[in-house]
């Protein structure tokens, strides 16, 4: 018995979606690369700071947080100038988490979990307003990885989806950095908010490990 032959088109496609997957990904490892290897990019109050360091505070799960470094940059930049900026790099890696996360969930082992009761109904209330809600999600401080796995999972085209990034993050962060200007925050302080920050998001995680042992126990 013979397999099925794949369509030349679907091949196309296939190979398109590939592409699409591995380029930001290789993007993205360059610029790590970058980061690590020149300890100048790490000191330096350059705005290339402020883009790079976009990509692991808006990467798939937030890896470290976005508004400290905004409330830094703006004690030397004009609060649009360092929006403008993180704006620009949050688009970008935006870009790299859209097609990541397509393909990821296109994998065989989520697909049926993806099918699922749950997420078809929070699928289908994305899709009564998708750029309200993306608009909503990326203005307010509120976790915005659920909507960025909910706008793939509900195909939402990807410029539809950069823009309501663009539109939402871009004033979020400008009234971050006003603030930053006008308060006038100390490195300490800044590092302090980070610290909160950083706990704040490991505390969900903590305490379900601290319910199992428990409950092991």
């Amino acid at each position: 018995m013979t397999g099925e032959v794949e369509p030349p088109a679907e091949r196309a496609r296939h190979r398109i979606r590939i592409l699409l997957s591995v380029a930001p990904i290789a993007f993205l490892a360059g610029l790590i690369a970058a980061w690590i290897a020149l300890p100048g990019v790490r000191e330096s109050k350059s705005l290339w700071v402020v883009f790079l360091y976009c990509f692991p505070s808006e990467f798939v799960i937030a890896i470290v947080p976005h508004e400290p470094a905004l409330l830094y940059f703006s004690k030397f930049y004009a609060p649009m100038t360092v929006a403008g900026v993180s704006a620009a790099g949050t688009v970008l890696v935006e870009w790299v988490n859209y097609y990541l996360v397509a393909y990821v969930t296109d994998l065989a082992v989520l697909r049926r979990a993806l099918q699922g009761r749950t997420v078809t109904k929070l699928v289908g209330w994305f899709h009564r307003a998708p750029f309200a809600a993306l608009l909503a999600a990326g203005f307010m401080p509120v976790p915005f990885y659920p909507f960025r796995f909910l706008a793939v999972v509900a195909k939402y085209p990807c410029w539809r989806y950069l823009l309501a990034i663009f539109l939402s993050r871009t004033p979020r962060f400008w009234i971050i950095c006003v603030a930053g200007a006008a308060l006038g925050f100390s490195d300490w302080m800044i590092v302090a908010f980070v610290l909160v920050l950083a706990a704040a998001g490991l505390f969900p995680a903590a305490q379900a490990v601290w319910k199992r042992r428990r409950a092991r126990a």
